[in-house]
């Protein structure tokens, strides 16, 4: 599509409590044959961000499969003037009056929807409260309900945002384009020149610090072409610290939740049943580092439980936060599940199941082990030394949960859930589920345990079975790190460990993974604070006491 072929029309429309808004309709050369989608964007940008100067955008994509694109500027866009917004004004002001305003320009009864960041969990609430009922389809990227940060994110939300929230009302990556008024905002920017070293774009390392931790936090430099690195320079301004007021007590909770006392919301979105037969298609890329892909899952975990088999889960490989949308491959790589999840027929939705998570409080945590891995092999050791030769290793990108981290503990097997996804050349990337966890469960000797890792997966219309063992010894201390990192894994074919061996080698974790694993750890199921602390209390206490038993007691 020929981004100049395309025909444009602002659409002013006044939210609710009167703030102006706008949308912006795009349309190509031939009449829109398969509806209306809104697409909304997140914080401290504006509509614009989605047309970065790639080959082909998203609205270039969806203008040209058909669709009667709508690209919503709601409060927090930066073609604004800056205001002091929360989320909970977004729910109940901009966006159903955006949708209302859609649906009145186009005569449709029903539009669809893609929602970013804080445009989707803004609009979440909208959802969920019922205020936006004609949308039936709604793709989410990046974060919703449940939003999950690196740890070191979480505790600057409990820390640094209250301090920073009482020296300054915004926070704006434009800071690193020229000398700012203030001694925080050049603080800001010399702190962030002193400690980023990733690229030479100012705003770009701004931007890192103001949505998180990384280098860089809102995507990946290889999957940015030089011009929309360059680009982005416009396209990031300010944004109000009363916003990470409210997502640091959404973090605390688990969960979004209101601040405003607003009669249309409730205080808890995950509290009563959604309002909403709109069917979701959840995403998150995979190396998202400003909210972690787990977030969309437990969300889409949330809404599952309400209907099962109605709403969807995908984890592009390779892509970050914003660069599922200005990646300059997305339109290869991600655009295509978009399109696919838009033109899904949406079912009858079946009868809402509402129900909270109960029970005792759990853990996640992820956790990736790496190693030389052969097919034609049976032996762990002997496909070790030949995967080495050959340069052929394989990845396990492992999710573990434990359901009641107190069952857990007294379960003599200690037994949790693995799932998860594959990496290996002769298979390419897989997907796998249905997998076994095991911790300090009893070996075949009376001085040995085993951490157990087993993951199903299908190939090619065939299943296999990948099932791992980390071999603890009661013997010296010294070789406890060896021995609780190295996982001999053996590939079977079928669906468990009856069926043949076809392939073998060694995975293990590494420092950086041990550190990754760490920073994903939480609990789950458990709203307060204390509980929280408790469940991860719990598990490092299993943890910590075998292994005194078996390097320090040796028994």
């Amino acid at each position: 599509m020929n981004r100049h072929s395309l025909n444009e029309r602002v659409v002013p429309f006044t939210a609710g409590d009167g703030f102006r808004c706008n949308l912006i309709n795009i349309r190509g050369e031939r009449t829109p044959d398969k509806g209306p989608v809104l697409l909304v964007h997140g914080s401290g940008v504006r509509a614009n961000i989605f047309r970065a100067p790639i080959e082909t955008n998203i609205v270039d994509f969806l203008v040209d499969h058909g669709y009667d694109v709508w690209l919503e500027n709601w409060r927090a866009s930066i073609d604004f003037a800056p205001n002091i917004w929360s989320l909970d004004q977004a729910a109940v002001h901009d966006h159903p009056f955006a949708v209302k305003k859609v649906v009145e320009e186009t005569g449709a009864s029903e539009i669809k929807a893609i929602i970013h960041c804080q445009g989707s969990t803004s609009f979440m609430m909208s959802a969920i409260a019922g205020l936006v009922p004609q949308v039936k389809t709604i793709v989410s990227n990046a974060v919703s309900l449940h939003p999950v940060v690196p740890w070191i994110t979480k505790v600057e939300g409990n820390t640094l945002v209250p301090v920073l929230s009482v020296m300054t009302s915004y926070l704006n990556p434009q800071w690193g384009l020229y000398i700012p008024q203030g001694i925080l905002p050049n603080l800001i920017k010399a702190m962030v020149a002193l400690t980023h070293h990733e690229c030479d774009n100012a705003v770009c390392k701004l931007s890192s610090f103001t949505y998180g931790n990384g280098h860089p936090t809102l995507w990946r430099h290889e999957n940015l072409n030089p011009e929309t690195h360059e680009w982005i320079k416009q396209e990031f301004a300010h944004v109000p610290m009363r916003f990470f007021q409210q997502m640091a007590r959404c973090l605390r909770r688990g969960n979004l939740v209101a601040v405003d006392g607003f009669s249309q919301l409730p205080a808890d979105f995950a509290a009563q049943p959604p309002r909403t037969e709109a069917r979701f298609a959840f995403m998150c890329g995979e190396q998202n580092v400003c909210f972690l892909p787990e977030g969309q899952r437990r969300t889409h975990d949330f809404f599952s439980r309400q209907r099962e088999d109605y709403h969807s889960l995908h984890v592009p490989p390779g892509y970050g936060h914003l660069d599922i949308f200005i990646g300059k491959q997305a339109a290869q790589d991600v655009f295509p599940i978009i399109l696919d999840e838009l033109e899904r027929s949406v079912p009858v939705p079946p009868p809402l199941k509402f129900s909270i998570p109960g029970g005792a409080p759990g853990i996640s945590f992820r956790e990736k082990m790496a190693g030389p891995f052969v097919l034609g092999e049976t032996d762990p050791k002997k496909g070790a030394e030949k995967g080495a030769v050959e340069e052929l290793r394989l990845t396990m990108h492992g999710i573990i949960d434990v359901e009641d981290v107190r069952g857990f503990v007294a379960d003599p097997q200690h037994r949790g859930a693995l799932s998860g996804y594959v990496d290996f050349p002769p298979f390419g990337r897989v997907w796998a589920s249905g997998g076994v966890f095991q911790l300090f469960s009893p070996g075949d000797n009376p001085k040995l345990k085993w951490m157990v890792y087993e993951l199903a997966f299908e190939h090619d219309g065939k299943s296999y079975y990948l099932a791992g063992k980390k071999e603890v010894w009661s013997r010296s201390i010294f070789r406890g790190w060896g021995d609780t990192t190295t996982l001999f894994t053996r590939l079977h074919e079928g669906r468990d460990t009856t069926g043949p061996v076809i392939g073998a080698g060694i995975l293990s974790l590494g420092v950086g993974d041990l550190l990754k694993l760490l920073s994903t750890l939480h609990a789950t199921r458990a709203p307060s604070l204390g509980q929280r602390a408790s469940a991860v209390a719990t598990f490092f206490g299993l943890f910590t006491r075998e292994l005194w038993k078996s390097y320090v007691l040796k028994r």
